[in-house]
């Protein structure tokens, strides 16, 4: 029988298994914790830190990345848990091509829902978008990867690693330079990629959509 740990979330106490995360204490109580970078058919990442949650005498932790501890206080909706994921949201944004109404995933993005729920609209940051150079691949029959709406949360890579085992899509470089690339850069009509379609499942944002062929069929 697996040991239990207990801990206390917004004032619920809560029983989970050892091992689970803070994020899996959260759900088992139905308090919502904001996420991006986690999916529950993926190992954990901890890339995005928009599930950030206090806890009492640590900080800031990304839950989806914590194991629960005995004893552990857990609050997730104070001040500086909202404000810390709002500047998050807002990082992403700078780097993101924000132009929403002409994007296939307008009012179905994850992203687009925080940035909503988290009332950014200041730009309190520079936006990023016009300095970088920015790649749009439509050379797939049916994949288009569009790099300008990417938020770098490596949903795709490990989909197509780990549930698919093609590892078509991979991480290159570092820092600001990081981005989601396959195999030497090339295009993706040129790697080994079979189309499936489960990254575009997983993606969070409009950065991998289906080829849209309506205009061809009515031709």
């Amino acid at each position: 029988m697996s040991k239990m740990i207990n801990l206390n979330i917004d004032g619920i106490d809560v029983s989970v298994e050892e091992g689970k995360t803070v994020l899996d204490a959260a759900k088992k109580i139905k308090v919502k914790v904001p996420t991006l970078c986690f999916h529950e058919d993926l190992c954990v990442a901890g890339n995005c830190r928009v599930c950030v949650v206090e806890q009492e005498g640590k900080g800031l932790i990304a839950s989806c990345a914590m194991p629960a501890q005995e004893g552990m206080k857990i609050h997730t909706n104070t001040l500086k848990v909202r404000r810390s994921r709002k500047h998050i949201i807002e990082l992403l944004l700078s780097e993101h091509n924000a132009d929403c109404t002409k994007c296939f995933k307008n009012g179905n993005c994850e992203l687009q829902e925080l940035a909503n729920e988290y009332r950014t609209g200041n730009q309190v940051f520079l936006d990023l978008v016009p300095e970088k150079n920015y790649t749009v691949d439509q050379s797939s029959p049916s994949i288009m990867k569009d790099d300008s709406k990417c938020i770098r949360c490596q949903r795709c890579v490990r989909t197509c690693e780990q549930l698919q085992a093609v590892s078509a899509l991979a991480v290159a470089n570092k820092g600001g330079n990081m981005k989601i690339s396959s195999f030497f850069d090339r295009p993706m009509h040129e790697v080994v990629c079979t189309n499936c379609g489960q990254c575009i499942n997983r993606c969070p944002t409009g950065a991998l959509i289906e080829v849209n062929d309506i205009e061809n069929v009515w031709d």
